[in-house]
């Protein structure tokens, strides 16, 4: 397993936090990556919350280094809302 899914799998992240984590690393605001999602900025928020805290990192600049290192950051995010059909 690499890195980022056994930091991932250690901190108990869902794919949804792992998305969210991924554009947090990539420097989007809370109102980007909802939008992004297609969530509610409230549900944006409680997913960066939990992601802190699963992460035990110190705040939202230090989950985004968390990722990086574990190269998380970069990666596509894999669960967006599909593309109409």
């Amino acid at each position: 397993k690499t890195l980022a899914e056994r930091t991932a799998e250690a901190a108990h992240l869902t794919p949804r936090e792992i998305d969210v984590l991924r554009l947090m690393g990539n420097g989007y605001t809370n109102k980007a990556i909802g939008e992004t999602l297609g969530i509610t900025l409230d549900t944006t928020k409680k997913h960066v919350q939990n992601v802190i805290s699963k992460l035990e990192a110190r705040s939202r600049t230090h989950a985004a280094i968390i990722a990086a290192q574990a190269g998380i950051v970069g990666s596509p995010v894999t669960t967006l809302v599909p593309p109409p059909s």
